[in-house]
Formats: C-alpha cells, sequence, structure tokens
C-alpha cells in the first residue's frame, strides 16, 4: 500500500476507541473516530472511506450492523470489519449476511487488528474473478463455464458433481466477501438446512473434495479458503498480486 487508506473507527468506549486509532496509525493509516452511528452515518453520507471499522454494540442510537449496512449501500467497495465485546452465533452469521470483510471479538490484539485490515483492503482491491459475454467465471488458470456447466484448471477438464460445480460457482460469483457454510447450503438447496451442524459436516466434505480435484496443494489451498469461525472465501489473497 502506498498511500495512507483512509480510515472511519465507530466505537462507543473511548479506550476501545483510541486503541484502534492509535493501532491503525501506527500502522500507517489515517483513522477518524466517532463514538455513535448517527455520526458515522453523517459521515459516511458524503465521504468514501477506505476502510470503516466499527463495534457492533454501539450506545445512544443504531447499532454497529447499521452502519455496516450503509457502507455497503453507499460505498459498496469499501470494506467493513465488525468488533464485538461477545461471541454470538447469530451476531456473526449477521454480519456475514451483510458482507463484512472480518470480525474482531474484543479484546482485539493489535497484530489481529493489523492482519485482518491488511487482508479486508488486500481482497477488496485485488482484482478477482472476470467474468467473459460468454459467461465464464475465470481466475488464475481456473475456469467455470456458467452456460455448460463445465470446469477446466489450465486448459484440463475438471470432474466436478453437480454440487461441487454450483458451490465453486457460488464462491466465485461472491469472492468479494466470506461466505458461511449455511448460506452455502441453502445456495444449492434452495432451503434452510433442519440441522446446522449437518449442514456445516456437509459442505465440509463437498469443500474438501473441491480441493482435491482444483488445489495444487489441498493443504494450502490458493482458491478455496477458510475464514476461521465464519466460512469460506474464493481466491488467495496473499497471492493475488503477480509481477
Amino acid at each position: 500500500m502506498t498511500a495512507k487508506p483512509n480510515t472511519l473507527i465507530v466505537d462507543s468506549d473511548e479506550s476501545d476507541r483510541t486503541f484502534l486509532q492509535q493501532s491503525l496509525e501506527g500502522n500507517g493509516y489515517l483513522a477518524t473516530a466517532v463514538d455513535t452511528a448517527v455520526e458515522a452515518l453523517d459521515r459516511l453520507r458524503d465521504t468514501p472511506f477506505d476502510l470503516v471499522v466499527t463495534a457492533q454494540e454501539l450506545d445512544n442510537g443504531p447499532g454497529g450492523l447499521r452502519v455496516a449496512r450503509a457502507v455497503k449501500w453507499r460505498w459498496p467497495t469499501t470494506p467493513v470489519i465488525i468488533t464485538a465485546r461477545n461471541e454470538s452465533f447469530d451476531a456473526a452469521k449477521a454480519a456475514i449476511d451483510l458482507g463484512v470483510d472480518g470480525y474482531l471479538l474484543k479484546p482485539i490484539e493489535s497484530a489481529d487488528l493489523k492482519y485482518t485490515a491488511k487482508k479486508a483492503l488486500e481482497r477488496q482491491r485485488a482484482c478477482h474473478c472476470t467474468e467473459r459475454p460468454s459467461g465464464v467465471l475465470s481466475w488464475r488458470g481456473l475456469a467455470l463455464d456458467k452456460r455448460k456447466a463445465e470446469a477446466t484448471l489450465n486448459g484440463e477438464p475438471v470432474d466436478l458433481t453437480p454440487t461441487e460445480f454450483k458451490l465453486l460457482r457460488y464462491l466465485m460469483e461472491n469472492d468479494y466477501r466470506v461466505v458461511s457454510s449455511v448460506e452455502l447450503f441453502e445456495a444449492f438447496h434452495n432451503r434452510a438446512p433442519d440441522d446446522r451442524e449437518r449442514a456445516r459436516d456437509a459442505i465440509r466434505w463437498h469443500i474438501y473434495n473441491i480441493r482435491h480435484k482444483i488445489e495444487p496443494d489441498p493443504q494450502d489451498p490458493i482458491y478455496v479458503l477458510n475464514v476461521y469461525g465464519l466460512g469460506y472465501t474464493f481466491a488467495g489473497v496473499d497471492t493475488l498480486h503477480e509481477a
């Protein structure tokens, strides 16, 4: 990163707000900090930030999910990181559904904040999958022909099952965000799972099979990545920028 990313921090806790601002500024970011969603929404109305870091729990008005929703509506290319005091599946699921780019539990370590912010910006700035007029999604030698339901890797056919093709297609079409296992299940079943844990196990098995068919090293994937505690995302952001 050459220019300093312009970052908006939203947190009602003064100590957390100060920590976030000082940590980001110490790592080369420009950081503006506010304590309410109302003030954040006012600034977001006319100012395009490079990154938004908002607490999920905010005092005196709307919460952080309202801020995230506003960012995704007004500035859809701006990455959003949510911070939360308590671990909650429902809260994390709501954040994922909004397409947030990171989810950190308090107390936050400076190294974790730095890593998550860096990856969020890299993912958003990277040129991920391209879709040709013919309806082919492609990235780094991997191509999915949506019309023919066929996949190739470096020009060679990849024998994906119909379910595997649908899952990989969904991940490639949503390569700008993290997708939960439950959402993936819903995407190809067109219904919510009766048992979320069994749905996650089923998706985990499909992802395992997909990796063994497309990854150069299934143990160190570059196409389909895990995002711990949240789900999966397409494309290895560490390897997007090639000389």
